[in-house]
């Protein structure tokens, strides 16, 4: 008989995934959905090229490559909750000090070194590391509760960015969102456990793991490879590059998401309740898609998620402009809720204890990537007049994604005796 939360009516993993959730909503919905709302009122009111806005938001992924690595060591070494707590401060003091900016480099350095800074070593590593630290067997599902969360705060939060944006203007939109993190993001940072050991519980909620544990999860609960032997596995390469395709597609769509629908002929303040239609339409699918991660592969849900973006991309193309915004929504929305299985991927691969830095070794890759992509389709729209030639580009990189996610297997832990071996070798 199974000793899932025996004695207990809540367990406190479940805790875990509420506070990740409302960390992941606040931070995602400002930081992430946000940005969008604010790029066209700060390339008018800085008198800025487009290029020149998508480099503010690609210089923070830039930074998150070379933060990625450090901030997955630090986790790792002295847990979230602290992480959360230094990030949020510099995130919420960062939009604060940001809505008194009126130069382009005062934009620029307060939003890569302060906020992106707290962002990208306080928010998302912080939590999915927590999340897979505490779950395995269940994993897809907590990672899809949060990332979940992820889409209800950009529904929540961008229309009214967008709202003090078109009424008031995005400075006091700035205060505001600073503000929100201050208050809320550090109280729920004091929830949060490196690891149910740590507290005297066991992942899923298990009292004998081994006993009780389905034969898929005691595989995965003793896959845990060291980093130096996960960078050696080929499984580690093709994921990496995989989810660089794949991310740098989406942070592009993502930063460029209002321009983009301006430029199909929509308004700014339409394109800002689409862009929170989004958000809010992510929501099932995350949930569902972390369901899916249970019965199915993970990899094949992620490179489904790709070809569904190829299609809304191609749609928004070369089909009528009603029609092409509907698929391009859609597959866009699928691309991103199908982020719920990109790194559940690598911990069922290379399991928990080194996760977060693990993930951090990937970091450098994929930021490049978001540093590049966001640029180029600023580039692109300066010298072209529209997002035509980038956007066929970026369907070419997510069928390169979806190929390497279908061929990808499983690595296999190093034996003792053939680590002695290679070693010799």
């Amino acid at each position: 008989m199974s000793t899932v939360n025996k004695g207990r009516k809540i367990w406190y993993g479940w805790w875990i995934v509420l506070a990740g959730s409302i960390i992941n909503g606040i931070g995602g919905g400002i930081n992430w959905y946000g940005f969008t709302v604010f790029f066209l009122p700060l390339r008018r009111d800085l008198s800025i090229s487009y290029a020149q806005t998508s480099l503010i938001f690609s210089a923070s992924r830039l930074e998150a490559g070379f933060l990625g690595p450090i901030a997955g060591w630090l986790i790792d070494r002295f847990g979230p909750k602290l992480l959360v707590i230094i990030g949020a401060s510099l995130t919420g003091t960062g939009y604060l000090l940001l809505s008194q900016s009126t130069t382009f480099w005062s934009v620029f350095i307060l939003y890569v070194f302060v906020i992106s800074l707290g962002y990208n070593g306080g928010f998302y590593i912080c939590i999915t590391t927590t999340i897979n630290n505490w779950f395995i067997r269940l994993r897809s599902i907590a990672m899809g509760i949060v990332f979940a969360a992820n889409g209800v705060g950009g529904a929540i939060i961008v229309p009214i960015l967008g709202i003090l944006v078109a009424e008031v203007g995005w400075r006091f939109a700035a205060v505001v969102a600073g503000g929100i993190i201050l208050i809320i993001v550090p109280a729920l940072a004091f929830v949060l456990r490196q690891s149910p050991e740590s507290i005297g519980l066991m992942p899923d909620g298990y009292s004998n793991p081994q006993k009780d544990m389905q034969p898929e999860a005691k595989t995965m609960s003793n896959n845990n490879f060291l980093p130096g032997q996960a960078i050696r596995t080929k499984a580690f390469w093709l994921t990496a590059v995989a989810i660089l395709l794949r991310m740098t597609t989406t942070m592009g769509l993502m930063v460029h998401l209002v321009p983009i629908l301006v430029w199909k002929g929509i308004s700014e303040t339409t394109a800002a309740y689409l862009v929170s239609f989004q958000a809010l339409a992510c929501v099932p699918l995350f949930l569902a898609l972390g369901w899916l991660g249970l019965k199915m592969s993970k990899t094949t849900l992620c490179a489904l998620g790709a070809i569904s973006a190829i299609i809304g991309c191609l749609g928004l193309l070369f089909l009528p402009t009603s029609l092409g915004v509907f698929l391009f929504l859609l597959g866009l929305i699928i691309l991103t809720s199908s982020i719920v299985n990109n790194w559940t991927v690598v911990g069922d691969f290379f399991g928990r204890t080194h996760f977060a830095t693990i993930q951090g070794m990937m970091a450098p890759l994929h930021s490049l990537g978001g540093f590049i992509a966001p640029i180029y389709l600023g580039w692109s729209f300066d010298t072209t007049g529209g997002y035509f030639d980038s956007i066929l580009v970026t369907t070419v990189a997510l069928l390169m994604s979806s190929v390497l996610f279908f061929i990808v297997k499983p690595p296999v832990l190093p034996t003792k005796t053939s680590r002695l071996t290679s070693s010799k070798l």
